[in-house]
């Protein structure tokens, strides 16, 4: 029999932690000591006014859609995001502000007058595409005409070089040809060209109607969706020196590869009347045009030329207007500008530019720094490209085949403020962070705000010192700011009127200096309440004093009181993020230096951020950090040790948010300890025991083993046995002899020729799939590093690609041996597990018909599976090294691995610049990250699949599918046929790109759907999250014209004494135009306007939207009485006027601004069908059956489904849902027939409610503590019993159950039962996908009963009901001793089993449903009504009989609020209090011949709180839930020889360490433990079996053998 079993050691100690150069994203185990005493981090925010500052200076755009460069020298930029058209002046690189009648941005309006037009003309452009100037239109003489495409508003704009409207070339006349609710057009590319002395247009594009529809979803998701769609190329042509226009004939049923070729591509361009050239798929096309009726077309019957090398990756395109052997063209993908020289039959490249980088462009000669480089304007001399690094750039072209770079204009409209709440909310979202730490929040400037109503004319500033509450008297004659004699006071202590610690906030909180956050568990959502509104509402001046008083007397108050000083492995942090000079240095610095070397002994980590600071601002940086950090005179020299942490310098938005996580994650891992657990462990067929085991690794990835070991029939393991293999050896090996088959899906290098696609050659085609989430391969290796390198990324891509084949190119060994094999390659085997593909054995034996065993047999199962008998047994396990490995079961040698395209994804997060040379020597490191980390399910299915050359078959044929989820690695899965297990194939990938609102979806081919801004899908992008006031146009309108009056003043005067233009615009103005036209730095109004579309339901009811503004400390629910929907533009209407203020004039009104965040409801996706919108980190492992579609239908109607819980989410309602997923239609690809269909249309999205369970409570003393709301989510494996595994069913399908975070037990109908059991009480009758809150566990923050495993199900011989097994404990934070803690392990029945019915009051999903089901029970007070304790019943009569369930209280059930401490009486008959364990489950509950086995795990007390806790099982008799942990006893054991029968505990105690789930074999149970010993043989243990009679359900079956 085969065995599988996995743990996990780390194989060193330290003695003590120091903060150290460990750069990882994952945190330690749970159970790994010191690791489980969470860090504490503190981030310090400088909201300063500088803060709003953009990365490079200069005028802020967004993402360049196109360029064209005017006679004037000055330049039009078409920008992306709704941002419009803006005219750089070439003069100052500034904005004309005459622009568009002094609107600055031309932006066209629902009725505006155009010169070549009659009547008013819709001429609005909100993103802007394609983009061409022609001077000999007719009508305009030799004016500059701009014609510039509105891609979603299906038109095209011609407006003049000073911003006015020339003509509107609108849907009709684009041939427009349907009129439906999903018909479109969208014109893509234009081009405009001289031919024969005649300016011509070309515009292509797509027209796409809807030819059919049909309703989807159920209940309140239902809504019409198109179904299917026609496409059909457009060719728009015309002569704008003769306005002739014609509409060419490029339809498929004309050319079917011309028509291709036009709908796809982004990017076209004519020469002097021969040809047309296309972009499409990376390569470049040619067409032979001819004039006809006074326009070029395409010439019919063709032939299409095919360039395909030459070139690299080519993503715009454009012909040299002097010449048409010369063209230009942009690489997004190798992030380069190319001068390519054309043939008849050849394109070469001549010249080639650029590297990726994201900071500016230092100065000719110097690297030339692109980012996705697009946009692309060639004129006589000059080339200007732009992309995103949201500026464009210019180069001189006239010099030969020379490039080169003249200047650089325009910077990111992100400031750094929205930079630096981007950076924390990625942090404290992150799951991988915040398990190893709690976060807190607090924000600091100077108190004052900058010169408002102040200075000159000696008005009072209503904010000027209002940190200090006007303590001081105002010094006459001050006009700025002043410090108040230095005696600002910015903490005052924690404020316990509005709760205890960590409810509430500082004394002193308003917009000046708050510590708004208390480190804390579940802190995110507050944090990022917090970090939106205070980066809206920044103050002038930044004080030192400010943050440090914040820091030192926050960690010293003794009502916060959360660093435990007597543990020396508890860590303590503060991050300070700062953006320039501050004041108060040298008063600041002891502070912060005393804080670390005082009895707390907290770090600072010091953060320059923004650019630009430099000389005595950059000393004081370095001067804090190390005060921070440490003492040593070597601080900043190669020399120093590793605690001197010299301040990072972070010069952009996007530098902040990698290099701040990156940090938190050294804080996060230098939590080391010697030890940690297994995850988990599953039993196979066979008879070997697989063995999977990690170890930690310092700065790099951690290393990974898979063990074979011989098992006996009677289940002794043979730990030496000669035939012992470790797969790790293997792979180093074939690594070495360069053997192995590495392979992902590329649109373009088919995996099928080899399995080995995934190497260097395709580096560039790699490269678009780690982009493809937004992610970027940092510039790794370059000259100026310790192992040089080329600069920019394009080495380190490959080198990228070479580490998951198994280089040293991070350098983890000293030397700078980038090529050479890593001693390690397999990386760790963290919680997937391992599943076996041998020969196919499901069973065909039925009893009944609604089996699935009856389907097998009727469809050739048997002769199939004969056919297949010598199949090779294959073992496959994800890795965290980015990949599913296929392995061979007898050798170990890998037959291959799989890369899922959306893992490529996340693989530039391996990459860390601040290891590269650490401590001076020439080695680098790398993160470590969480990859392919779910396990896979494997099913035999009769369907319509693939052959082996990826042909879809016409027939049904049985094949052998995996599915594989990401588990910790993302919010996906990848679904493979291993029927050959040589040779697999991809079927699809999915996943939720929730940071970018879409479901993206990879075919068979690698194409993949929504992948790309330019290829959006409609049917796959959904709504949610949220926009500040601050990001409104209004805002940012405000924001635009102060800036330009402080540009001028400096102009004028650079001391800034000149307020002349700054008095000009402090008027607050209301004006409904204000966004496109206002000329204030003020606006007082009701109604703010967002680059944003509103969901329907939000248009429907705009009171249903969510607006927040923070007065005072308090969150404030404000009205919306409006919201509408104009293009591009969201417009919202408040119920009350609110003010956005960011004048500094000497007249500046007296009113603050009133920030607010706008929390967007997640309507879903267009198409429910693909609605994944919810799905996170996909924890749990699926299961797979067949599905009763049509109930009365039989067996031939059901179709293959996975259950698929949704994972785990940081954010509401990410995680809080069951999906059902198509497995029988994967084969159908075509058109806008996806695979990976929520069955049913979408029907099987169950959307279990995620409930409100904060509380806030009050002590006898009258504090108050504040609980916070426990996003919901699924995390462990479902329970699923089909007719195949409890053959008293009747129906087909599965009755299936679910536990989730907040302990509601829900079962699910899947069967084809539509009445079973009793009616609903509504009187209508069951329906598939009907869902019912069985029990609820009442889990909140205080109690800890969180539900991070599956339950295990069994039906009892005695009672003959169903029986659900559990336990609950906060996993992540293991060691956790909080004295609220309540946990539990339970038996909850189901009496209706088989049966269904709703329990409830309330419609099924709803909150009334969900809060009304039984439960355990009330203010800690059991439910004796539902539920009996039976930790401490061992034997006598079932006293759970009766009840619906049983419990273990793992503590004493006492009131635990408030940590006050109960008594218990002992012998003697003293009063002595009664210690809580603080014990938790430590994984899913195994269920064996009538008794339960739930592992238990106590963390340490006391002074040992650093060291290992305690292992512990605990048995109950499965239906009277008995305590049977006496009868438990060792069958083997080599530790642990205290190991007995714990009476005060009530359990079985093992030895130090966490236990994993039990498996069962031979009348033994195995599990994995921790241990501090490097002997494999002490992490197994095994255990006899009680005695018992009972029919089990298993609830970790993976696979149907």
């Amino acid at each position: 029999m085969k065995r599988f079993f996995k743990y996990l050691t780390i194989k060193f100690f330290l003695l003590f932690v120091v903060f150290n150069q460990n750069a990882i994203s994952k945190s330690l185990p749970p159970g790994s000591g010191s690791g489980d005493v969470k860090a504490n981090i503190l981030i310090l925010l400088d909201t300063s006014l500088s803060m709003t500052n953009k990365p490079f200076g200069g005028a802020a755009i967004y993402y360049p859609g196109d360029v064209v460069l005017l006679d004037s020298g000055d330049i039009l930029v078409g920008q992306q995001s709704g941002g419009a058209i803006v005219k750089f002046q070439e003069s100052d690189e500034q904005f004309d502000n005459s622009f568009a009648g002094g609107d600055r941005l031309f932006m066209g309006s629902n009725s505006m007058n155009c010169d070549l037009e009659t009547g008013k003309q819709d001429s609005r452009i909100r993103t802007v595409g394609s983009m061409d100037v022609s001077k000999d239109v007719d009508g305009k003489g030799t004016d500059e005409v701009i014609y510039a495409v509105a891609y979603d508003l299906e038109k095209v704009v011609a407006i003049d070089a000073d911003g006015g409207c020339v003509e509107v070339i609108d849907s009709s006349e684009l041939g427009k040809s349907g009129g439906g609710k999903f018909d479109k057009i969208h014109p893509r590319s234009l081009d405009i060209r001289t031919i024969g002395g005649e300016d011509h247009l070309i515009i292509t594009g797509i027209d796409v109607v809807c030819t059919k529809t049909r309703v989807r979803g159920r209940r309140k998701n239902r809504r019409v969706v198109c179904t299917n769609y026609n496409y059909e190329a457009l060719w728009y042509a015309k002569n704008l020196s003769t306005s002739a226009s014609k509409l060419c004939n490029v339809r498929s049923n004309n050319d079917s590869v011309l028509h291709d070729i036009i709908y796809n591509t982004k990017s076209i361009a004519l020469d002097n009347g021969s040809n047309a050239y296309f972009v499409h798929k990376n390569l470049i096309y040619k067409y032979p045009i001819v004039k006809e009726d006074g326009v070029y077309c395409p010439q019919s019957s063709q032939n299409v030329t095919t360039f395909t090398s030459g070139f690299t990756f080519p993503s715009q395109i454009d012909i040299d207007p002097q010449s048409d052997s010369i063209m230009y063209a942009t690489s997004s993908v190798s992030n380069k500008i190319q001068k390519l020289a054309i043939s008849s039959n050849a394109i070469t490249t001549t010249t080639t530019v650029g590297a990726f980088g994201m900071d500016a462009t230092p100065s000719s000669g110097s690297p030339v720094n692109l980012s996705s480089p697009s946009a692309l304007f060639v004129s006589n001399d000059r080339v200007w490209i732009g992309g995103n690094k949201v500026s464009i750039q210019e180069f001189d072209i006239s010099s030969g085949d020379d490039i080169t770079w003249v200047d650089e204009m325009g910077t990111s409209r992100k400031s750094r403020a929205h930079g630096a709440r981007e950076a924390i909310i990625a942090v404290v979202n992150d799951s991988a962070l915040t398990s190893g730490a709690n976060f807190g929040y607090g924000f600091w400037n100077a108190g004052t705000k900058y010169r408002q109503g102040g200075g000159a004319k000696g008005k009072w500033c209503n904010e000027c010192e209002y940190t200090c509450h006007r303590e001081c008297p105002r010094k006459a004659g001050w006009k700025w700011f002043w410090n108040c004699n230095d005696n600002c006071d910015y903490y005052r202590g924690w404020d316990t009127t509005k709760g205890q610690h960590p409810t509430g906030q500082s004394i002193q909180c308003d917009w000046s200096s708050c510590l708004a956050v208390g480190v804390g568990p579940n802190t995110t959502n507050d944090i990022v309440h917090w970090v939106k509104a205070s980066t809206s509402k920044l103050r002038f001046g930044t004080d030192a004093n400010a943050f440090a008083q914040l820091a030192s007397e926050y960690y010293n108050d003794k009502l916060v009181n959360i660093v435990n000083t007597s543990l020396d492995c508890q860590l303590n942090y503060v991050i300070l993020i700062g953006d320039g000079q501050w004041t108060h240095h040298d008063e600041a610095l002891p502070l912060i230096r005393n804080l670390r070397t005082g009895e707390k002994k907290v770090k600072t980590i010091v953060f320059a951020y923004g650019g630009g600071i430099k000389d005595t601002a950059d000393d004081n940086f370095k001067a804090m950090a190390k005060a921070g950090s440490c003492d040593s005179p070597a601080f900043g020299t190669a020399d120093a040790p590793e605690e001197c942490r010299q301040r990072i310098i972070a010069e952009s938005p996007a530098d902040l948010v990698t290099k701040l996580k990156s940090e938190v994650e050294r804080i996060v891992a230098s939590r080391l300890s010697f030890t940690a657990p297994s995850i988990t462990a599953t039993i196979q067929e066979g008879g070997d025991l697989y063995q999977a085991q990690f170890e930690y690794q310092k700065n790099g990835e951690w290393t990974g083993h898979l063990m074979r070991k011989e098992i006996t029939e009677k289940g002794k393991v043979l730990h030496d046995a000669d035939d012992n293999w470790d797969a790790a050896d293997l792979v180093k090996e074939q690594a070495v002899n360069n053997t192995r088959k590495i392979w992902t899906v590329l649109e373009g290098a088919d995996y099928k020729d080899d399995y080995n696609n995934f190497k260097t050659e395709n580096a560039d085609l790699i490269n678009k799939l780690f982009k493809i989430s937004g992610k970027r391969v940092i510039d790794y290796h370059n000259a100026g590093t310790v192992c040089g390198g080329d600069n920019g990324n394009a080495d380190d891509i490959k080198g990228l690609i070479n580490f998951v084949r198994g280089e040293d190119y991070f350098a983890y060994k000293d030397g700078c041996k980038k090529t050479e094999i890593r001693d390690s390659v397999l990386g760790d085997i963290y919680h997937s597990q391992i599943v076996e593909v041998g020969k196919p054995s499901a069973n065909t034996l039925y009893t009944n018909t609604s089996q699935e065993a009856y389907w097998r047999s009727k469809n050739g199962y048997s002769t199939w599976a004969a056919a297949k008998s010598n199949r090779k047994r294959t073992l496959y396990v994800g890795a965290n090294d980015g990949m599913l490995h296929a392995f061979d079961a007898e050798s170990g040698a890998e037959r291959w691995a799989f890369v899922p395209p959306f893992i490529a994804g996340k693989l530039p997060e391996i990459l860390n610049d601040t290891l590269n040379g650490i401590g001076g020597s020439k080695r680098g490191g790398s993160n470590s990250i969480f990859a392919v980390d779910g396990s896979p399910v494997v099913h035999d299915m009769f369907i319509k699949g693939y052959d082996e050359f990826g042909t879809p078959e016409t027939t049904p044929a049985w094949h052998t599918i995996l599915m594989v989820p990401y588990g910790r690695g993302g919010r996906g899965f990848s679904v493979l046929d291993v029927t050959n297990p040589e040779k697999p194939i991809h079927m699809f990938s999915l996943f939720n790109d929730w940071d970018n609102k879409k479901v993206m979806i990879a075919l068979e081919n690698g194409k993949i759907i929504n992948g790309s801004p330019d290829e959006e899908v409609d049917a796959l992008k959904y709504t949610g999250g949220s926009m500040t006031s601050d990001e409104s146009l209004e805002a940012q309108r405000a924001i635009l014209n102060q800036q330009i009056a402080y540009d001028k003043d400096i102009k004028e005067d650079a001391t800034g004494d000149d307020f002349t233009e700054r008095d000009k615009v402090v008027t607050c103005s209301s004006a409904s135009t204000f966004y496109i036209s206002g000329t204030s730095a003020c606006y007082s109004g009701s109604t703010y306007t967002f680059n944003y579309t509103l969901p329907q339901s939000v248009l429907d009811d705009p009171a249903s939207l969510d607006v927040y503004e923070i007065k005072g400390t308090s969150r404030v629910k404000i009205g919306v009485t409006a919201a509408v929907q104009d293009g591009s533009l969201a417009k919202i209407t408040l119920a009350s006027t609110k003010y956005f203020n960011v004048a500094t004039g000497d007249e500046s009104e007296e009113k603050d601004t009133e920030a607010f965040d706008i929390e967007i409801p997640n309507a879903g996706t267009g198409d429910p069908a693909y609605d994944y919108s919810t799905l996170g980190e996909t924890w749990a492992a699926p299961r797979i059956i067949r599905l009763p579609l049509d109930p009365d239908q039989g067996i031939d109607s059901d179709q293959y489904a996975a259950i698929l819980p949704g994972g785990f989410g940081k954010t509401a309602g990410i995680g809080s849902s069951v999906f059902i997923v198509d497995l029988q239609n994967m084969a159908d690809q075509t058109g806008t027939d996806y695979p990976g269909k929520i069955i049913a249309g979408g029907d099987g999205l169950i959307k279990i409610v995620d409930i409100d369970n904060t509380f806030t409570a009050t002590n006898p003393e009258g504090h108050t503590k504040k609980f916070s709301d426990i996003p919901n989510s699924i995390t462990g494996d479902p329970v699923v019993i089909t007719p195949d595994t409890f053959r008293g069913a009747k129906w087909r399908g599965a009755m299936v159950y679910v536990n989730d975070f907040e302990g509601k037990i829900t079962k699910i109908n899947l069967t084809s039962a539509a009445d079973s059991g009793e009616l609903r009480t509504d009187a209508t009758g069951i329906e598939l996908f009907d869902h019912t809150t069985l029990f609820n566990l009442n889990a909140n923050q205080e109690n800890g009963r969180y539900s991070y495993f599956g339950m295990d199900a069994a039906y009892g011989s005695d009672s003959k009901k169903l029986y659900l097994f559990g336990s609950t404990g906060d996993f992540a934070d293991i060691g956790n001793k909080s004295k609220g803690q309540d946990n539990l392990l339970y038996g909850v029945q189901d009496i209706d089993f088989p049966n269904f019915r709703k329990l409830n009051t309330g419609e099924i999903g709803s909150y009334t449903e969900a809060t009304s089901a039984k439960s355990v029970d009330t203010n800690y007070q059991l439910n004796t009504q539902y539920c009996i304790n039976t930790a401490e019943d061992h034997g006598g009569s079932c006293a759970a009989e009766g009840k619906h369930a049983w419990v273990f209280k793992l503590d004493k059930p006492y009131n635990k609020a408030f940590d006050l401490s109960p008594t218990r009486t002992d012998a003697a008959g003293n009063t002595l209090p009664t210690e809580n364990r603080y014990r938790k489950g430590s994984a899913s509950p195994t269920v064996f011949k009538g008794t339960v086995y739930y592992p238990v795990y106590e963390p340490p007390r006391g002074a040992a709180s650093c060291s290992v806790g305690n292992a512990f099982i605990c048995s109950a008799d499965d239906e009277c839930g008995v305590n049977t942990s006496e009868d438990i006893t060792y069958s083997e054991k080599s530790t642990g020889l205290e190991s007995g029968f714990d009476d005060d505990s009530g359990c079985y105690y093992l030895q130090p360490g966490v236990l994993s789930k039990l498996v069962v074999f031979s009348d033994r149970l195995f599990g994995n433990i921790t241990t501090d010993s490097e002997n494999q043989k002490d992490t197994l243990i095994s255990l006899l079996s009680n005695e018992g009679n009972i029919s089990v359900f298993r609830g970790n079956w993976r696979e149907n053998y």
